[in-house]
């Protein structure tokens, strides 16, 4: 967990240092609870005191972040701040657990003005069953509901040892 920037930049005479900020460097979650859980809350700092939300406006397009495993995250500007929400990668059982970690990357507004953040979130699993154990039975009903089926499709109409037999009688009329 840290805050590092490249490098600051000197605009008409003045050096600009851009940084980023993290506002909850010990955010942890069980994964079943990932989608309820608060936001990651990162300020972007120009020069020691906090961006504005015009200045973070402008810059929003150019924020990218990296996650070194399975968990999505939505990003949205709460003010002068930068939230990540996680979010599942497809469903709560492809979702990574453990610790994940981000890299977040935002430029400025002037040129080589470029800040980045790495930081690490816990995600705890659940226990075996509690987690797989929904898929489980759902899968083990329909498979049963589909020998059902395919037994009552199948099944003999006769009893074995029984034949048909077909007598051809012929009505004249006259």
């Amino acid at each position: 967990m840290g805050v590092s920037f490249s490098n600051g930049v000197i605009y008409l005479g003045f050096l600009i240092i851009l940084s980023l900020e993290l506002e909850n460097p010990d955010w942890e979650s069980t994964i079943d609870q990932l989608e309820n859980e608060d936001a990651i809350r990162i300020t972007p700092i120009i020069n020691g005191e906090e961006i504005s939300e015009e200045e973070l406006t402008e810059v929003y397009d150019s924020i990218q972040w990296k996650v070194d495993k399975n968990v999505n995250f939505r990003m949205e500007q709460d003010g002068n701040s930068i939230l990540l929400f996680p979010e599942y990668h497809h469903f709560m059982w492809f979702t990574s657990t453990g610790e994940i970690g981000l890299h977040l990357e935002m430029e400025g507004k002037y040129p080589n003005e470029f800040a980045e953040i790495d930081f690490q979130v816990m995600i705890h699993d659940l226990p075996f069953w509690k987690k797989w154990g929904p898929p489980l039975l759902i899968i083990l009903l329909v498979l049963l509901a589909l020998i059902y089926i395919i037994e009552v499709i199948k099944n003999p109409r006769f009893k074995k040892g029984s034949y048909i037999s077909v007598d051809k009688r012929m009505i004249q009329s006259g």
